[in-house]
């Protein structure tokens, strides 16, 4: 058994001190750790690999370099090389060059892990709704209500989608997971009254926000901020925030409308009794892939593998036909001629093509 440290590498606010490090700071202290493992007696440094804040590093394989130049024996880990935006061969490449200076001690392990924004800039473009809804609106086949799981049920999306196509999106919009709605205190963002007209947010104990700003962003967000000696003298700070004001972020008002109506809907039965439909879809892709192997092509090209997906479809849908039909009767056997009962009394075996009622 070997034992070793995975620092996740975030860039975020120290609860004790309530200071938040820079990079810089962050990937020093990352090392630092590496290095006091070594000496302390552990088996494994492991470090991931990110590329979208706050999270450090985005390049394992550097870091990892230096931290082997200074060790001789710790085993260095990737937890994990993100095989979904980088180059297979480059990965190939780097770690095995890496695995040369490092003297053998670099174990390397692969994932998909990774954040929507991220694939753009790597030049993928896995804006799969889009696409599928373009395509369909060209056949004349869009749909008034698509059932999508919860990465596609941003508001954003599902307002762009209602305007662009003029189609319901159905899928559960996550609750904004904070610490107090994670343990129940009393100040979750919902507790905070937002007049829009005059750009104020009032909290519940009676204050005002100071600060309302709308930043450039992919996503369009209003944040707002409270004075920090209206925060420091409230009773109740304790159960509000940890930090010197408490800060508050939200979508703008239409979009927020349409997040506060969308997740009241989805606490009600009949959304459910809509969304079941969805574990129906996930079945059948479930089947394709886990019964049939559609995830690995059988032949070359795209017309050919084309032509695998129709067969395989159609042959789907008999099954499923003939699980519906009743179950067949079984045929009635023609009683025993005069000639075949004379052959059995004289224990004369019967030939094969001859029927029987045994």
């Amino acid at each position: 058994m070997q034992f070793g440290i995975f620092p996740v590498g975030d860039v975020t606010m120290n609860p004790t001190t309530g200071r938040t490090p820079t990079e810089h700071e962050r990937i020093k202290a990352m090392v630092a750790i590496a290095l006091k493992a070594e000496e302390v007696g552990l088996d494994v440094f492991a470090t991931g690999e990110h590329h979208n804040p706050p999270f450090v590093p985005s390049s394992p394989t550097t870091m990892l370099g230096y931290i082997a130049a200074r060790t001789e024996r710790l085993i260095l880990s990737t937890a994990t090389t993100l095989i979904t935006t980088n180059d297979p061969v480059k990965i190939a490449e780097d770690y095995a060059m890496l695995q040369h200076l490092a003297d053998g001690r670099i174990d390397l392990m692969l994932g998909r892990g990774n954040t929507g924004p991220v694939y753009p800039w790597f030049g993928h473009d896995i804006r799969a709704l889009p696409i599928v809804q373009a395509r369909l609106a060209e056949r004349a086949l869009l749909p008034a209500e698509h059932l999508v799981d919860g990465g596609y049920t941003s508001v954003a999306i599902r307002d762009n989608v209602a305007r662009l196509h003029q189609i319901e999106l159905l899928g559960p919009i996550r609750a904004k997971r904070t610490r107090q709605s994670r343990k129940g205190n009393v100040f979750p963002p919902d507790a905070f009254t937002i007049d829009w007209d005059r750009e104020k947010v009032i909290c519940p104990q009676g204050k005002e926000s100071s600060q309302w700003a709308t930043p450039p962003s992919i996503a369009p967000l209003t944040r707002v901020k409270f004075l920090q000696n209206d925060c420091g003298a409230c009773p109740v700070k304790a159960q509000c925030t940890r930090t010197d004001a408490r800060q508050l972020t939200f979508y703008p008002r239409e979009l927020h409308k349409l997040q506060t109506r969308a997740r009241a809907e989805q606490q009600t039965r009949d959304w459910w009794t809509r969304y079941t439909r969805r574990a129906g879809i996930e079945s059948t892709i479930n089947e394709f892939v886990q019964g049939h192997g559609m995830r690995r092509s059988r032949y070359r090209s795209q017309d050919k593998t084309h032509v695998q997906h129709v067969l395989t479809a159609i042959a789907i849908n008999i099954e499923r036909i003939c699980a519906q039909l009743p179950p067949a009767i079984a045929p009635q056997l023609r009683p025993p001629t005069a000639l075949q009962g004379f052959l059995d009394w004289q224990h004369i075996p019967r030939p094969r093509s001859w029927r029987s009622t045994d």
